[in-house]
């Protein structure tokens, strides 16, 4: 059988490492839980925060953006209001002075790099045309054609009163600005700012620049890169990208393909909103540029947009940040708890170990030193010293206790021998008692043949008077023999009586020795059940003594029944050994006065045959009387025979109760008390 501490390596865990096991899950459900707490709870948060942020980003470049396009108005406004423009404007055909604004234009394109061109249209009646020498060619302008221009006469002879911003300008509006459409000269995403040439109130031309997107895209969108992912975009009104960081987008189809979904919330009516771009979900926050605050041709939307994940990457920096400090936390306190329990519940507890297996051993002398120590290990300890006491007391008691039981079991098997012995004695008795009871019976029926002859011979007995006299003194010593025989059984039967009345005490001592070893017994079961798992041992014991008691009681309650059988049928030969006794002394006593009246027996025989008849039916009756005696004797050696055998079942039993006694106190003995 293994031993407890074999058990306890191979199916036990300490109690340090079940509270790392409860503990490090339950620290990490508590991660993950807070983490999701604080990832629903932020996530509006940071929702809200990147809108306030989009919000402010689209408008402050709103802002910049009609600020940028009113220094545009302004400058085409200053260069349509130099005298030198509206001279040539005047009067194109003069060299002079379409030399001076020639040089008057390219110094401002100097000055503003990021215009694409900055020419001179003229307005002339319907049919009019001019020839204008470009570089030695010839070129004819019409209407609302170019005829100067600062990229060495390449857009000369462009334009004309179909192009919206011609149009506009020259139907009286102070300005326009047209729709973004890429340049013919090198492909740039480029718009026009157009502003009439007044002489006399009177419009004679129109100012054109042509700002390149790609230059309000450097200086103005790229620049606004909020985090990683956060930058500005431009569409127009039919889902044209204008303005992107990715420039290859501006002005491609492509680009609004992808910016198609967009569109349709911005159609909508929606100014934030999460939408997917290029498989990417991001936020959008549109601040819409429009007709009615400038002369346009499209409205423009302002855009900024920000990726789903870095809106929310504040969230996760925290929970990557808290997780970190949590973890060194948890790890802090798992050291903690594992320290902490190691030395408050592992050690004690394995002195408490130690200490159980100290008693399970036998070793009731064991102590654990509880001073100082008030919590619940402390009472646990203090509550093992108070059990391991109270266990050796009553182990001291049972001992006792057992003790006592094997002086009664020595006892019981003593009285077992000598009730055997009286049993054989009493055996032997009843056989004599037997034999006596046959004889007489057989001399009864003697008497009875003999009577029968006397009765046959009464006839003669006048001739055989002198015989007869000596047959008398024969019959009288015969009764005499008879007299004493029936003495000789009166007292054995008085004696049997006597061995019964001692069986009879002897029962009532196995009785009480029974009723102390059930008793006892029953005290050795509760001893057996207070000490609990260590008394269960020797309740067996008990119990077996108590079964053994049991049988006892039984075996002498069949004792005493058939002993009571036994007096009652040696009162019944006693009383027919009286009336026997008291036949026969009448028959001696006739038979004396026979001897004194032998003189008168002879005279009156023929007087005397009834009464020999009488005789003659006593014998019989006498006769009958001695049989039911024997078989009474022989009723009663049966029955001592088995109460010798009942006696020779209770020494068995005595003795297996003498052996139940020595394997307790075996038992007992292995605890040192």
């Amino acid at each position: 059988m293994p031993s407890p501490d074999s058990l306890t390596k191979k199916n036990t865990r300490k109690i340090t490492t079940q509270y790392l096991l409860l503990l490090i899950p339950a620290i990490a459900l508590l991660f993950i839980t807070f983490g999701i707490v604080v990832y629903y709870l932020g996530k509006p948060q940071a929702m809200k925060a990147n809108h306030e942020l989009s919000e402010i980003i689209a408008r402050k470049t709103n802002q910049a953006l009609i600020r940028w396009l009113e220094e545009q108005i302004r400058t085409a406004q200053t260069i349509a209001r130099d005298p030198r423009i509206m001279d040539t404007c005047a009067d194109p055909l003069d060299e002079q002075k379409r030399s001076a604004a020639q040089k008057f234009l390219s110094e401002m394109h100097t000055l503003h790099p990021y215009y694409e061109n900055i020419p001179l249209a003229i307005k002339l009646a319907d049919g009019q045309t001019l020839p204008i020498d470009v570089h030695g060619e010839k070129k004819i302008i019409g209407n609302g054609n170019f005829f100067i221009d600062t990229v060495g006469g390449k857009t000369i002879g462009k334009c004309g009163p179909d192009f919206s911003y011609i149009r506009n300008v020259f139907s009286g509006k102070p300005y326009f600005i047209s729709e973004v459409y890429p340049s013919i000269l090198r492909g740039n995403p480029i718009f026009v700012v157009a502003v009439p040439v007044l002489r006399d109130d009177k419009i004679i031309g129109a100012t054109i620049v042509a700002p390149r997107m790609d230059y309000f895209t450097e200086f103005f969108v790229e620049k606004s890169v909020i985090g990683m992912t956060g930058y500005l975009s431009m569409i127009d009104q039919d889902g044209m990208i204008i303005s992107h960081p990715q420039k290859k987008l501006i002005l491609n189809p492509k680009g609004r393909d992808q910016v198609k979904t967009v569109m349709d919330r911005i159609g909508a009516g929606e100014t934030y909103f999460l939408s997917d771009f290029a498989g990417t979900n991001k936020f959008y926050y549109v601040e819409k540029l429009t007709t009615a605050q400038l002369n346009m041709e499209d409205s423009w939307y302002i855009i900024f947009c920000r990726s789903y994940d870095e809106v929310l990457s504040g969230i996760y920096s925290f929970l990557i940040k808290m997780l970190i400090g949590m973890l060194l936390v948890a790890v802090a306190v798992t050291f903690l708890v594992y320290f902490l329990t190691r030395h408050f519940v592992t050690k004690p507890m394995s002195k408490l170990s130690k200490a159980a297996n100290d008693v399970a051993e036998g070793n009731l002398l064991v102590q654990i030193d509880t001073r100082g120590n008030l919590n619940e290990v402390g009472i646990l300890s203090r509550s093992i010293n108070h059990m391991t006491q109270n266990i050796r007391e009553q182990t001291i008691k049972i001992r006792e206790a057992v003790d006592t039981l094997r002086e009664t079991a020595t006892s019981i098997v003593s009285a077992s021998g000598q009730q055997e012995e009286a049993m054989k004695s009493l055996e032997g008795n009843v056989a004599q008692v037997g034999t006596a009871s046959q004889q007489i019976s057989a001399t009864s029926q003697e008497l009875a043949r003999t009577m029968d002859g006397v009765k046959k011979a009464a006839g003669e007995a006048s001739r055989l008077a002198s015989n007869g006299q000596a047959s008398l003194a024969g019959l009288q010593e015969a009764m005499h023999t008879l007299s004493d025989g029936t003495v000789s059984i009166s007292d054995k039967l008085a004696l049997v009586r006597e061995k019964a009345g001692s069986i009879d005490t002897i029962i009532a001592t196995i009785t009480k020795i029974s009723d102390q070893t059930n008793l006892l017994s029953l005290n050795a079961a509760i001893e057996a059940e207070k000490a609990g798992e260590y008394g269960r041992g020797f309740s067996v014991v008990a119990r077996e003594i108590g079964r053994l008691a049991n049988e006892t009681a039984i075996a002498t309650l069949d004792i005493s029944g058939i002993i009571n059988e036994m007096q009652t049928s040696v009162m019944d030969g006693v009383r027919e050994m009286n009336h026997f006794r008291e036949g026969v002394t009448h028959g001696v006593q006739s038979a004396e006065d026979a001897t004194v009246q032998l003189s008168q027996v002879i005279a009156k025989v023929a007087y005397l045959s009834p009464e020999f008849d009488k005789v003659n039916e006593g014998m019989h009756f006498q006769s009958l009387g001695s049989k039911q005696i024997s078989d009474s004797m022989a009723e009663l050696n049966l029955s001592a025979a088995q109460l010798a055998g009942s006696l020779s079942q209770f020494k068995t039993v005595t003795d297996q109760l003498n052996t139940a006694a020595s394997r307790l106190s075996d038992t007992v003995a292995r605890f040192r008390a």
